[in-house]
């Protein structure tokens, strides 16, 4: 997430998402969200927008956030799903899912990316340091995992390697760059001890199958 002018940059993947407000209007993050506080007069309305553009693209054009309000219903109604199936949802129940494996492969692509040259962004290691947490607290945890089961969360195999690989990769960044970071916390999250003995031969792993 990152600030350009007075609107709010995020990505989180190949197309980031963009939401404009008003001049005047702050935005602020807390807590992984973003906030907005202002004051309206009875009956007006302060319009913000969020759109989406390709990285590679140049920024997403202005949209009319009036026109969007009165189109996206009608629009929605319009649209038929697969077979024809309707009405269509939007969205994706994966969002309420918990894959602490991808920890360890997102602090191994910055690690892999600042030993390529690029610069560590501080609005990245922020986000990274809430990401990761407390790594040797997190590998108790259970989660949907690699493939998102939507049979109830469990201890995978796989959840508890990357989860030392996240806080490993996370302890060689931190010295790396000299950026604040709990390390010696990250290094009990890493240990060899803790997670093979505790997480991975006791809680996931079952012989036979």
């Amino acid at each position: 997430m990152r600030r350009t002018e007075h609107h709010r940059v995020a990505v989180a993947g190949p197309a980031p998402a963009w939401l404009r407000v008003p001049p005047g209007v702050p935005t602020y993050g807390a807590d992984g969200t973003t906030v907005s506080e202002f004051t309206a007069a009875p009956g007006s309305r302060v319009p913000s927008a969020p759109t989406r553009q390709p990285s590679h693209l140049a920024a997403a054009p202005r949209t009319d956030p009036e026109a969007l309000l009165a189109t996206t219903p009608a629009d929605r109604r319009a649209r038929a799903g697969q077979l024809g199936s309707r009405p269509v949802r939007f969205g994706n129940a994966g969002v309420g899912l918990l894959p602490l494996d991808v920890h360890g492969e997102v602090v191994e692509a910055l690690g892999l990316a600042l030993r390529a040259g690029l610069p560590m962004e501080r609005q990245v290691w922020s986000l990274l340091r809430m990401l990761l947490g407390s790594p040797a607290a997190r590998r108790r945890e259970t989660d949907e995992g690699l493939r998102e089961v939507r049979c109830g969360r469990r201890q995978f195999t796989r959840s508890k390697v990357m989860a030392r690989v996240a806080a490993d990769r996370a302890v060689q960044v931190a010295e790396a760059t000299g950026l604040p970071a709990p390390v010696e916390q990250w290094r009990l999250g890493s240990t060899p001890q803790v997670f093979t003995r505790v997480a991975l031969v006791n809680t996931a792993f079952r012989p036979g199958g």
